[in-house]
């Protein structure tokens, strides 16, 4: 007898949505914490492109560095280390894969990307920064167990 064909794979609009912001905010480890080991060769004093050199207009990391009057080296790194920690607990505990949480990803990375030139300027740079964007509106508010009736809009943006 012929075998029926498997019923269709149905993940649901909630799983579907967990394994996007899972999935961003690993992106995000990788993002920030590649960036924390390779921030002296490319922006340290003696890096390829001294971060202290770049022109910024806006919100950046030297921007931060002289509001809280400290070395703009430490202050990069304490980026990346605030990055890769959030980050992290947003890919090991899925209740706080919440909008704010992957908006302050955007600013703490485009604050970095800003400073970035030449070495972030590249289309995987810019999509993280697009699809984060994406993320605050796919993202609840708060936290929640119960999904919303936005959660089938907002997915397929």
């Amino acid at each position: 007898p012929p075998s029926s064909p498997p019923p269709p794979l149905n993940l649901g609009t909630r799983r579907v949505k967990q394994w996007f912001l899972c999935i961003l905010a690993l992106c995000h480890l990788a993002a920030f914490s590649s960036l924390y080991l390779q921030w002296p060769g490319l922006y340290g004093e003696e890096g390829v492109m001294p971060a202290h050199q770049a022109v910024t207009r806006g919100f950046s990391v030297k921007l931060l560095a002289e509001t809280f009057n400290m070395p703009l080296r430490e202050t990069a790194e304490l980026v990346c280390v605030i990055g890769t920690v959030i980050a992290g607990l947003l890919t090991a505990f899925p209740i706080l894969r919440v909008s704010p949480a992957y908006a302050l990803l955007g600013v703490l990375y485009f604050s970095l990307y800003q400073v970035g030139r030449k070495f972030l300027w590249f289309q995987w740079d810019i999509i993280l920064l697009e699809t984060t964007c994406l993320s605050v509106l796919v993202a609840p508010l708060i936290p929640s167990k119960h999904n919303m009736p936005h959660d089938n809009i907002s997915l397929w943006l």
